[in-house]
């Protein structure tokens, strides 16, 4: 994973994450939230297909499916979605069709505004991210979010990149990764703040990331 490191000092990775969106999805792409939350990552998706797309948002709380349903429907964006309340590591496992999105968005950690010991964890979020590379077009984009400073998160956040340096270095299946660490979200130190993944089974080719429109 040389060279793939960089950090940011003052953009949040959400918004990373929805400037290569709106890079990568056209409009009659399908996408994979598997985690809600508040919805935003499914509306952003939602305004960048037509029709002939379709988002697919998951998230094993009801409270979290209402507010990304609230979302849809007061941006008329609902009819391009597909809401299902359900855990991501046994939502993913039943989606059969291999090849299929051509981006899958993880966000991990508890629902803001919202009882904070239901969260993502290793035991369920790895087994996802193993479905994802099955259900991952050979183009599409991976993109995973994670964080320390919940309780559980920094066993996540190193379980994923235990996973993510497996999948690395496996010269049968090749996978390309950048790795971003965000430290302006950090609310102690550098080495507390969430990590943004982005990873595809062909060498990446991501645009330059215009650093004055994005700045808070």
């Amino acid at each position: 994973m040389k060279n793939t490191t960089f950090e940011i000092k003052k953009m949040r990775l959400t918004k990373i994450v929805h400037y290569y969106l709106q890079y990568h999805i056209k409009n009659n792409s399908i996408i994979l939230d598997a985690t809600a939350g508040n919805g935003y990552d499914t509306k952003e998706c939602a305004g960048l297909i037509s029709t002939g797309g379709l988002i697919i948002a998951v998230d094993k709380q009801m409270e979290a499916i209402n507010r990304t349903k609230e979302k849809l429907k007061q941006a008329k964006l609902d009819h391009l979605c597909r809401l299902i309340c359900g855990d991501h590591k046994i939502v993913l496992a039943k989606l059969s069709k291999k090849n299929f999105f051509d981006a899958i968005i993880f966000n991990l950690g508890y629902l803001p505004r919202s009882c904070k010991t239901i969260k993502t964890s290793k035991e369920t979020t790895i087994p996802a991210l193993n479905d994802s590379l099955r259900l991952l077009k050979d183009s599409g984009l991976l993109f995973i979010t994670a964080y320390k400073q919940h309780k559980g998160g920094l066993e996540e956040h190193n379980a994923i990149s235990e996973w993510i340096i497996k999948k690395h270095k496996n010269t049968d299946n090749k996978f390309y990764i950048k790795m971003i660490n965000s430290v302006f979200e950090s609310p102690t130190n550098k080495n507390d703040g969430p990590t943004l993944w982005i990873c595809s089974k062909k060498p990446l080719n991501l645009p330059k990331i215009p650093l004055q429109e994005y700045i808070f």
